[in-house]
Protein backbone atom coordinates (compact mmCIF):
# COMPACT_ATOMS: atom_id res chain seq x y z
CA UNK A 1 0.00 0.00 0.00
CA UNK A 2 1.33 3.20 -1.08
CA UNK A 3 1.31 6.04 1.85
CA UNK A 4 -0.29 9.34 0.44
CA UNK A 5 1.55 12.51 1.70
CA UNK A 6 -0.74 14.33 4.04
CA UNK A 7 -0.14 18.31 3.93
CA UNK A 8 -0.15 19.42 8.04
CA UNK A 9 -2.19 22.42 7.14
CA UNK A 10 -4.75 20.34 5.61
CA UNK A 11 -5.30 18.02 8.75
CA UNK A 12 -6.04 21.80 10.55
CA UNK A 13 -9.41 23.40 10.17
CA UNK A 14 -10.12 25.89 8.25
CA UNK A 15 -12.93 28.47 8.95
CA UNK A 16 -15.06 29.41 5.20
CA UNK A 17 -13.53 32.56 4.52
CA UNK A 18 -10.37 32.46 6.37
CA UNK A 19 -6.87 32.80 4.51
CA UNK A 20 -4.32 30.19 5.32
CA UNK A 21 -1.24 33.00 5.81
CA UNK A 22 2.42 32.08 6.16
CA UNK A 23 3.87 35.00 7.66
CA UNK A 24 7.48 35.26 6.82
CA UNK A 25 9.95 38.20 9.41
CA UNK A 26 13.20 38.88 8.97
CA UNK A 27 12.52 37.73 5.03
CA UNK A 28 15.95 38.16 3.62
CA UNK A 29 15.78 36.32 0.33
CA UNK A 30 12.39 34.41 0.93
CA UNK A 31 13.83 31.07 1.40
CA UNK A 32 10.44 30.08 3.62
CA UNK A 33 8.59 30.62 0.80
CA UNK A 34 10.51 28.37 -1.35
CA UNK A 35 11.05 25.42 1.57
CA UNK A 36 7.55 25.61 1.98
CA UNK A 37 6.79 25.32 -1.63
CA UNK A 38 8.76 22.94 -1.83
CA UNK A 39 7.70 20.75 1.32
CA UNK A 40 4.38 20.73 -0.43
CA UNK A 41 2.54 23.57 1.92
CA UNK A 42 -0.28 25.28 0.56
CA UNK A 43 -1.22 28.92 1.66
CA UNK A 44 -3.38 31.85 0.32
CA UNK A 45 -1.19 34.53 1.11
CA UNK A 46 2.65 34.48 1.80
CA UNK A 47 3.19 37.41 3.91
CA UNK A 48 7.15 38.57 3.60
CA UNK A 49 7.99 41.44 6.30
CA UNK A 50 12.11 42.77 5.06
CA UNK A 51 13.60 45.98 4.24
CA UNK A 52 16.45 45.37 1.90
CA UNK A 53 15.29 45.74 -1.47
CA UNK A 54 17.47 43.93 -3.09
CA UNK A 55 16.25 40.92 -0.70
CA UNK A 56 12.90 41.82 -1.84
CA UNK A 57 13.66 41.38 -5.48
CA UNK A 58 15.43 38.37 -4.94
CA UNK A 59 12.60 36.77 -3.01
CA UNK A 60 9.82 38.30 -6.02
CA UNK A 61 12.22 35.85 -8.31
CA UNK A 62 12.13 32.49 -6.16
CA UNK A 63 8.60 33.00 -5.11
CA UNK A 64 6.73 33.55 -8.11
CA UNK A 65 2.98 32.55 -6.96
CA UNK A 66 2.97 29.04 -8.21
CA UNK A 67 2.74 25.70 -6.87
CA UNK A 68 0.82 26.36 -3.74
CA UNK A 69 2.56 29.50 -2.35
CA UNK A 70 1.55 32.97 -3.79
CA UNK A 71 3.89 35.97 -4.88
CA UNK A 72 5.12 37.53 -1.63
CA UNK A 73 3.27 40.58 -0.39
CA UNK A 74 5.88 42.92 0.58
CA UNK A 75 3.25 45.95 0.91
CA UNK A 76 1.46 44.79 4.14
CA UNK A 77 5.11 46.13 6.23
CA UNK A 78 8.40 46.52 5.66
CA UNK A 79 9.96 46.88 8.98
CA UNK A 80 8.94 44.62 11.55
CA UNK A 81 9.19 47.14 14.25
CA UNK A 82 6.36 48.34 12.74
CA UNK A 83 3.99 45.32 13.34
CA UNK A 84 1.33 45.73 16.38
CA UNK A 85 -0.66 43.62 17.89
CA UNK A 86 -3.74 45.71 16.14
CA UNK A 87 -1.69 44.71 12.88
CA UNK A 88 -1.88 40.62 14.15
CA UNK A 89 -5.75 40.71 14.68
CA UNK A 90 -6.32 42.23 11.42
CA UNK A 91 -4.97 39.06 9.44
CA UNK A 92 -8.16 37.36 11.22
CA UNK A 93 -8.46 34.83 14.04
CA UNK A 94 -6.91 31.66 13.13
CA UNK A 95 -5.42 32.52 9.36
CA UNK A 96 -1.67 32.64 10.49
CA UNK A 97 -1.01 28.73 9.98
CA UNK A 98 2.96 29.72 9.96
CA UNK A 99 5.27 32.17 11.09
CA UNK A 100 8.86 32.06 10.41
CA UNK A 101 11.65 34.19 10.98
CA UNK A 102 15.35 34.68 10.53
CA UNK A 103 16.42 37.72 12.97
CA UNK A 104 19.77 38.44 12.21
CA UNK A 105 22.57 37.37 14.08
CA UNK A 106 25.02 39.27 14.69
CA UNK A 107 25.27 40.05 18.51
CA UNK A 108 24.55 36.57 19.17
CA UNK A 109 27.24 34.80 16.86
CA UNK A 110 30.52 33.23 18.29
CA UNK A 111 32.52 34.92 15.43
CA UNK A 112 31.97 38.17 17.14
CA UNK A 113 34.90 37.08 19.15
CA UNK A 114 37.29 37.22 16.91
CA UNK A 115 37.74 40.85 16.83
CA UNK A 116 40.10 43.12 18.53
CA UNK A 117 38.36 44.99 21.48
CA UNK A 118 38.93 48.45 21.59
CA UNK A 119 41.81 50.46 23.19
CA UNK A 120 38.95 51.75 25.79
CA UNK A 121 38.11 47.90 26.41
CA UNK A 122 34.61 48.85 25.92
CA UNK A 123 33.69 47.10 23.25
CA UNK A 124 31.20 44.19 24.24
CA UNK A 125 31.73 41.53 21.13
CA UNK A 126 28.38 39.55 21.73
CA UNK A 127 26.07 41.98 23.32
CA UNK A 128 23.31 39.37 23.09
CA UNK A 129 19.62 40.54 22.88
CA UNK A 130 20.64 43.70 24.50
CA UNK A 131 22.56 44.54 20.91
CA UNK A 132 20.75 46.05 18.19
CA UNK A 133 20.61 42.78 16.33
CA UNK A 134 19.58 41.30 19.42
CA UNK A 135 16.44 43.66 19.65
CA UNK A 136 14.77 42.50 16.18
CA UNK A 137 15.20 38.97 17.72
CA UNK A 138 13.70 39.85 21.07
CA UNK A 139 10.61 42.19 18.18
CA UNK A 140 9.93 38.72 16.87
CA UNK A 141 9.41 37.07 19.97
CA UNK A 142 6.65 39.79 20.71
CA UNK A 143 5.16 39.25 17.02
CA UNK A 144 4.64 35.76 18.16
CA UNK A 145 2.90 36.31 21.12
CA UNK A 146 0.41 38.40 19.25
CA UNK A 147 -0.06 35.85 16.67
CA UNK A 148 -0.72 32.90 19.23
CA UNK A 149 -3.13 35.13 21.33
CA UNK A 150 -4.90 34.67 17.53
CA UNK A 151 -3.71 31.43 16.57
CA UNK A 152 -3.10 29.39 19.57
CA UNK A 153 -1.74 26.23 16.96
CA UNK A 154 0.24 28.25 14.56
CA UNK A 155 3.70 26.48 13.26
CA UNK A 156 6.82 28.65 14.09
CA UNK A 157 10.27 28.13 12.64
CA UNK A 158 12.60 29.80 13.79
CA UNK A 159 16.72 30.04 12.12
CA UNK A 160 19.36 31.77 14.20
CA UNK A 161 22.57 30.68 15.56
CA UNK A 162 22.86 29.18 19.26
CA UNK A 163 23.28 31.35 21.89
CA UNK A 164 22.83 29.45 24.96
CA UNK A 165 25.89 30.35 26.57
CA UNK A 166 25.15 33.94 26.82
CA UNK A 167 23.59 33.53 30.38
CA UNK A 168 21.90 36.54 30.68
CA UNK A 169 19.74 36.05 27.39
Amino acid sequence: MVKKHVNPFDVLAVKPNSERILLSLCDGAGCVGLASRNCGMVFDRFIAVEQDQTSKLICNNVNDGKEGIPAPDHDWHNNICDITGDDIASLGTGNIKLVAWGAPCEDMSLLRLLRKPSATGEYNPRPGLAGPKGKVFLECIQIMGWVLKHKPRCELFVDNVVFEVLTDD
